[in-house]
């Protein structure tokens, strides 16, 4: 186990209804592994949008709208301590607001996506919102559809951006990314329609949570027209370590690493093969060789495949840069070439996926084993226990002194003894009791066969 940060994502995902973008949501939430995640755009229609299924992040809230637009999504994942307090939700997708404990300091995290117009009305409301239930440190995240620096190149109209900058420094929220930044120019958007960059999406802090707050990243633009921005929290937690090693059945569809498998298997039993040495003895070791040359063929397609992904990301990155200083036709096809091939990686990823899942499910959808185990495993996050009343109407909620109210309780409940006010049972008592309930009995049949 290893403490960290705690971190928040943000990012408008443009719709999650089809499957390689959550693939791509999910490859993109392993990557950078944040505690809090805000989704704008989810693109999810009440009562009947797919599941998001992501399970490090079990505990989730949506904010969807009659139709197959807008949306905000909220997100925990299951190693962080969470207590929610209280939610709203806003009927058209809107926004989302969370007052919350997350590993027992209190948070109000609103999560928006503004109308392309009356940005200030919207954000009037949605802040009057806020206002009625904030408590602890505020942390106000989304897509703004407005651009809030000044003096640089923008088509969000001056008087928008001056009365919306009014009224986050009325409800003293800061731009924490450019606090971070202040002489850096960089964008969160680029619009394919009009051929322009602009910086939309913003996380704002609020002044009590400023002294928290360590650093604030805007990402790339990849799989969605908006790029993810990452606000990291001081503060540990605790994190799990990784899995045990499962063999990736992929491997063995590989030219190379089948013709080297079959060549260290006839190697092995010939070399090995004796009367010395038992069958089982000889079977149970040649797995360890295996399993050697597996883990080595896995890690080495693993780097071939993370490089190619990296160099990919890299040259978007690249490209990026260039063409936010200079939008030409031909940087524009070389970056539209390249975010179709990260685009084609990640259906290619969730093709895999989607072969192995279903495989899974059918060998062992309708069995007791390792399955239902790591379905189950994801109940227990939520059986956690956050938070306790004890017998003075105090709360408390640290995990060592939830243990000890409960082992006092315990103890005070069986301890018989200690209260002389409470008969004593007898033997003669327990065993009348225990005759008189009737228990039910193996007959004499029965107790023969055991």
């Amino acid at each position: 186990m290893n403490n960290s940060n705690l971190k928040l994502y943000s990012h408008n995902v443009k719709g999650l209804n089809m499957p390689h973008k959550r693939h791509a949501l999910d490859a993109e939430l392993k990557k950078q592994n944040p505690d809090i995640v805000c989704l704008q755009e989810t693109h999810f229609r009440r009562l009947s949008h797919p599941n998001l299924y992501l399970p490090n992040y079990t505990v989730q809230y949506h904010a969807t709208s009659p139709t197959k637009s807008r949306g905000a999504s909220f997100l925990i994942h299951n190693r962080v301590s969470f207590d929610l307090h209280r939610i709203i939700r806003d009927t058209k997708g809107r926004f989302l607001i969370i007052v919350c404990s997350l590993n027992h300091v209190l948070y109000t995290i609103a999560n928006l996506y503004c109308p392309n117009t009356g940005q200030c009305s919207f954000l009037r409301h949605a802040l009057g919102k806020i206002s009625q239930v904030q408590m602890g440190h505020l942390i106000l995240c989304g897509d703004f559809n407005l651009s809030f620096d000044r003096g640089r190149p923008s088509g969000s109209p001056q008087k928008a951006t001056r009365t919306a900058l009014n009224l986050m420094s009325e409800h003293q929220l800061h731009d924490t990314w450019r606090l971070f930044h202040p002489d850096e120019v960089d964008y969160s958007y680029y619009s394919l329609t009009h051929h322009t960059y602009s910086r939309i999406d913003y996380i704002y802090t609020h002044n009590s949570a400023l002294p928290l707050v360590s650093d604030c990243e805007i990402g790339l633009i990849t799989w969605s027209d908006h790029a993810p921005l990452l606000l990291t929290l001081s503060g540990s937690h605790t994190a799990f370590g990784k899995s045990p090693w499962r063999l990736n059945e992929s491997i063995l569809s590989h030219p190379e690493a089948s013709a080297e498998l079959r060549e260290a298997l006839t190697h092995y039993f010939r070399e090995n093969a004796s009367p010395e040495i038992s069958p089982v003895t000889l079977w149970q070791a040649h797995k360890a060789v295996i399993r050697g040359i597996l883990i080595k063929w896995g890690a080495r397609l693993k780097r071939e495949s993370q490089k190619h992904k990296f160099n990919l990301l890299k040259d978007i990155d690249r490209i990026s840069s260039l063409h936010k200083v200079s939008p030409t036709p031909s940087l524009t096809d070389q970056l539209k070439s390249l975010k179709k091939e990260l685009e084609d990686l990640h259906k290619k990823e969730y093709a895999w996926h989607a072969r192995r899942l279903n495989a899974k499910f059918y060998l062992y959808g309708n069995k007791s084993g390792r399955l239902l185990a790591h379905r189950l495993r994801g109940r227990l996050a939520q059986t956690k226990i956050a938070k306790i009343q004890t017998a003075s109407n105090s709360f408390v909620h640290q995990p060592q002194q939830i243990a000890n109210k409960f082992a006092e309780y315990y103890a005070q409940l069986y301890n018989l003894h200690s209260d002389t006010s409470t008969p004593q049972p007898s033997l003669t008592g327990i065993f009348t009791y225990l005759t008189s309930i009737n228990l039910p009995q193996l007959s004499e049949s029965r107790h023969d066969i055991l």
